[in-house]
């Protein structure tokens, strides 16, 4: 990955703003960060991936125009887990320089959760689940 300076994170704020989304996803009864923009073109979204990490896929629905999506989420059970911390450079890089308060919200909550996953791998616990009444992650001790 290149390094990232203020004005690849200013477009990439730019870009995240008009066609991307951040949310935490629950599957197979844990949460998932996931933060993705959908494009018809597929130059900025390898200029993300040489920036920030993360996968581009094709996707062909017919009788639509293709288009392509770039991930930033956890890679496959078995894999390097690197994804939390991808994420947390990239959100951590965008959002000061945001303008969308909704994706700025959405972005922040993706942060939060990320961050709290890394300082729990960190001592040793692994899975996030659900949403307690006060908004705080549960967690499952392994």
């Amino acid at each position: 990955m290149q390094p990232v300076s203020l004005e690849d994170q200013c477009y990439a704020a730019g870009l995240f703003d008009g066609e991307g989304h951040a949310r935490v996803n629950r599957q197979d009864k844990s949460l998932k960060c996931i933060i993705r923009i959908n494009m018809v073109d597929k130059e900025p979204l390898e200029f993300l991936q040489n920036r920030f990490g993360g996968t581009i896929k094709p996707v062909i629905k017919t009788p639509n125009k293709p288009y392509w999506i770039w991930l930033l989420s956890d890679p496959a059970r078995g894999k390097k887990n690197n994804g939390a911390h991808l994420r947390v450079k990239f959100l951590e890089g965008i959002i000061p320089v945001m303008h969308n308060l909704t994706k700025i919200n959405d972005c922040k909550k993706c942060l939060e959760f990320d961050k709290e996953k890394i300082r729990l791998r960190n001592n040793g616990i692994y899975m996030l689940y659900g949403n307690s009444p006060n908004g705080r992650w549960n967690r499952v001790d392994r």
